[in-house]
């Protein structure tokens, strides 16, 4: 009787932690490794370690800071400014500027 083969499975790629990810690249690895990280911390630093700086233009600017979020952005045209100057808010630390006109 011939014995049956079972199909191989693929080898699962290795999920680093942040604190992993970030030892590995302060010590030399490769950060194209990491380039599709859950945690945007690392992603944002392996952008960094690629030489890429930061888009001059505001609305890459905008596209770029949301992927480093991971989150995809609204499809309501009035939401995204606030969602917009939230991503800002939370990874650069801009601080909001106010309106000329008052709300009451």
């Amino acid at each position: 009787m011939a014995k049956e083969e079972k199909p191989r499975k693929a080898k699962a790629e290795k999920q680093y932690t942040r604190a992993q990810a970030e030892k590995a690249l302060s010590h030399g690895a490769d950060p194209t490794t990491f380039t599709k990280h859950s945690n945007y911390h690392v992603r944002r630093r392996v952008w960094q370690l690629q030489g890429r700086p930061m888009p001059e233009d505001r609305k890459e600017q905008n596209e770029f800071l949301a992927t480093l979020q991971g989150m995809k952005t609204p499809k309501d045209n009035e939401a995204l400014p606030g969602f917009y100057a939230l991503i800002r808010q939370r990874i650069l630390k801009e601080v909001p500027v106010a309106s000329d006109t008052p709300t009451e």
